[in-house]
């Protein structure tokens, strides 16, 4: 059997005890980074062994990890935060695993992803999630009609931002459930805290005033419900954009 098993992103109060015990159980951890798990399995004393897996190995210790799973063995799979496999190795074994008919398991954790969105305040709506962001994806997330979440390296977050319209509104969400934890304009970060781990919350204004011009009934309902407007006043600031 496999198990995914998701760790924290910072904080380490956030390990659960299911997560724990399923790693002191295993035969074997496979880890994205073995001198990031160290750490982690010291501080909640575990000895389980430790190998070494990630997008540079993952093909050439496939057929050995699942000759091992098929023998019985029972391996996790861990990144270096948050939950496996997103933007994260580990996809060929899982799906290997299912072709063999291998049990998988997934022990829920922490995610930078959905804490982010959830922060953000745009969890309501649509989104997609696109991994790293690069320069060619933007003009394609600046058309799409919800939310995008992406992760951005702190060196990169200046030279990418410049390429989004004005309208875009950039929520950058720094240092999750880590002491210094941001939650702030993209364009209005001090250049001396660009640093950690960044996710960036994408959505285009634009696409905000098509939604109510699509759907005004529910946008007239919105603005009563979450901002307290009366049913005219809402209809009067709907029509504006109808």
């Amino acid at each position: 059997m496999l198990y995914l098993v998701g760790t924290p992103i910072g904080n380490l109060d956030d390990m659960s005890p299911r997560a724990a015990r399923t790693l002191g159980e295993v035969s074997l951890i496979l880890a994205e980074d073995t001198r990031r798990t160290k750490p982690l399995l010291h501080h909640f004393e575990i000895e389980t062994p430790l190998k070494s897996y990630h997008k540079f190995n993952e093909r050439a210790l496939l057929e050995e990890m699942i000759d091992r799973l098929e023998a019985g063995d029972k391996l996790a799979l861990v990144s270096d935060a948050g939950m496996p496999l997103l933007a994260d190795p580990g996809a060929l074994l899982v799906q290997a695993c299912h072709e063999k008919g291998i049990e998988v398991r997934v022990v829920p954790g922490p995610c930078s992803l959905s804490s982010a969105l959830a922060v953000s305040g745009r969890a309501n709506l649509p989104f997609q999630f696109v991994g790293f962001l690069t320069k060619r994806m933007i003009p394609e997330i600046e058309k799409y009609e919800g939310t995008s979440v992406c992760f951005i390296p702190p060196h990169d977050l200046q030279s990418l931002i410049r390429h989004f319209s004005e309208e875009t509104r950039l929520t950058l969400c720094r240092e999750m459930t880590k002491k210094f934890e941001q939650v702030v304009d993209a364009r209005t970060i001090e250049s001396d805290q660009i640093k950690g781990e960044m996710v960036l919350i994408v959505e285009p204004e634009i696409k905000q005033t098509k939604r109510l011009i699509d759907q005004p009934s529910k946008a007239v309902k919105a603005l009563i419900d979450e901002l307290g407007y009366s049913r005219k006043a809402a209809k009067e600031i709907v029509a504006l954009f109808s």
